[in-house]
């Protein structure tokens, strides 16, 4: 999700979830074996967009057609979800922005078994703050956000950041564009997402600050990218950590004016 790029559309905000509108994770039994009506203590929240065209990775587009841009995004999703059902004692949750017709949208594209809920709020910020809120009542003790913007995101910085969970209250992951890629608490400290220049690249400093600021023991995970430009997909060309989307673009470009 980078905090930062394309607009704040991939979070939640004040307009805070009740318990009640956010029901047991897993409603049937999934992949996993996990009970249906039971929860882990560890949560992941993957917020994104429904892949309408002309709504999603507009900076792809040209020289992909906007069509192309949101199948590829729909291969950022699948390769997230892939990585993410691999995460053992994990509930998923899905958030989705409003944008492009919201949850109703998302049909055929979240994993089944994952339960959709709509992202609400004015700012990333508040949306990414409800999010945890929302969870946290739930009951779960850990809680860690990403997004899809980074598909070929190794599976480890998401496990590396439920564990460091035990010796810090925050952790981030930062991106090489100065926002940050994860984000995951112990419990819900409000204020790292106050006073935030949202879109910028100055996000994870400010986020670093007000976590001083508090006294906040945060850790941080390594570096890493979004997929965001036309030059960022060679980065995706041939990765076993986005077979997807790897294997989409391997085939448009074939069959399309851009390589």
């Amino acid at each position: 999700m980078n905090m930062h790029s394309e607009r704040p559309a991939s979070g939640l905000t004040r307009g805070q979830a009740s318990e009640s509108d956010i029901d047991t994770p897993l409603h049937v039994e999934d992949s996993r074996g996990k009970a249906a009506g039971s929860f882990n203590k560890d949560a992941l929240a993957i917020m994104l967009k429904a892949p309408v065209p002309g709504n999603v990775k507009t900076r792809l587009s040209p020289p992909l057609t906007q069509e192309e841009a949101a199948q590829l995004y729909r291969c950022f999703i699948e390769d997230v979800f892939i990585k993410a059902a691999g995460l053992k004692g994990v509930d998923l949750y899905a958030f989705c922005a409003p944008e492009g017709g919201g949850a109703d949208a998302l049909a055929g594209v979240v994993s089944p078994g994952v339960s959709t809920f709509p992202q609400e709020g004015e700012d990333l910020g508040a949306r990414m703050r409800n999010v945890f809120k929302s969870l946290f009542d739930k009951g779960h003790k850990k809680v860690s956000i990403i997004g899809t913007d980074s598909p070929d995101m190794p599976v480890e910085y998401i496990r590396s950041a439920f564990t460091l969970l035990d010796e810090a209250s925050l952790v981030l992951g930062p991106a090489k564009d100065g926002g940050y890629y994860l984000i995951a608490m112990n419990s819900l400290f409000e204020t790292v997402f106050d006073g935030i220049s949202w879109s910028t690249g100055a996000v994870l400093e400010q986020t670093i600050e007000k976590a001083k600021q508090a006294s906040i023991a945060f850790k941080l995970l390594p570096l890493w990218h979004d997929i965001d430009t036309y030059e960022d997909l060679a980065l995706l060309r041939g990765s076993v950590d986005a077979p997807v989307s790897s294997k989409y673009l391997e085939a448009t470009s074939k069959n399309s004016s851009f390589s």
